[in-house]
């Protein structure tokens, strides 16, 4: 059962930023110093669990399989490899698709709304979807990743912060940041806890509602304040995607534009 709770409901941007800011303010957190990371994601009802849970099967050893593999077969396309860790390789294969214990963040409140709305309702995975979310997470101290351990990501305990080396211009355009999870401690086929059901990160979460009716609205007002698939995505990729979205509207984005003549 889901431990963190909700912020409040944002149907705009301006809303939006408001409870941010709040939330920022009620911990006493300082502005931009990455006291926050935020993850946006389509339904509020999704756990904060890593691509790997999906994969029940996969145990603790079989992921140090997956990535001394993906290590081997990854050099011909890493600039250079000599200087990166576990942990850096681990991103990259994140990155790149591969199901892993990390859960991408970003220190972009922005950024993270995109990744809430961005779909339109009929292309969100889950029948009746009434809301999305932006969750936050207050970053403790203590909660960062030490420089000893970036080599051993599988063997770490409990839940830890990391910014992951530049390694793509998309992470540095999306300002990410990753979690890694332990296994709970109960054989080499436990579970990974989501994070929002942990206890231990219960005052450290919570996350903002932003109704389904809104992501068309939502959805314009950050491409009006230069959130878009190219700025997010700078290559031919998001080039093309953009040019797309801002000739050819989805659905909730020309209903919007109707009301609004």
């Amino acid at each position: 059962m889901r431990i963190a709770s909700s912020i409040g409901t944002a149907s705009n941007l301006e809303e939006y930023l408001s409870l941010v800011n709040r939330q920022v303010e009620s911990h006493g957190a300082p502005f931009g110093t990455n006291a926050y990371l935020f993850r946006g994601q389509a339904d509020e009802a999704w756990p904060l669990a890593p691509g790997i849970e999906r994969h029940r099967r996969v145990s603790a050893s079989t992921e140090n399989r997956m990535l001394e593999e993906f290590k081997r077969r990854a050099v011909p396309y890493v600039e250079s490899s000599h200087s990166l860790s576990d942990l850096d390789w681990l991103s990259i294969a994140q990155h790149h698709g591969m199901p892993t214990r990390l859960l991408d963040w970003t220190a972009n409140a922005l950024c993270a709304l995109w990744f809430a709305i961005h779909k339109p309702v009929e292309l969100v995975e889950t029948p009746g979807l009434r809301c999305a979310a932006v969750w936050m997470l207050l970053c403790r101290t203590d909660d960062w990743i030490r420089d000893d351990e970036r080599g051993a990501p599988l063997q770490i305990r409990g839940t830890k912060l990391f910014e992951p080396a530049h390694i793509s211009r998309r992470i540095c355009a999306q300002d990410g940041f990753f979690t890694v999870r332990a296994r709970e401690p109960s054989g080499s086929n436990s579970r990974l806890m989501p994070l929002d059901v942990d206890p231990g990160y219960c005052e450290m979460l919570g996350y903002i509602k932003v109704p389904s009716t809104s992501f068309g609205l939502v959805r314009g007002q950050l491409q009006v304040e230069g959130i878009t698939l190219a700025t997010l995505f700078p290559d031919l990729d998001g080039v093309a995607r953009a040019v797309a979205a801002t000739h050819c509207y989805p659905d909730d984005q020309m209903q919007i534009a109707g009301e609004m003549r």
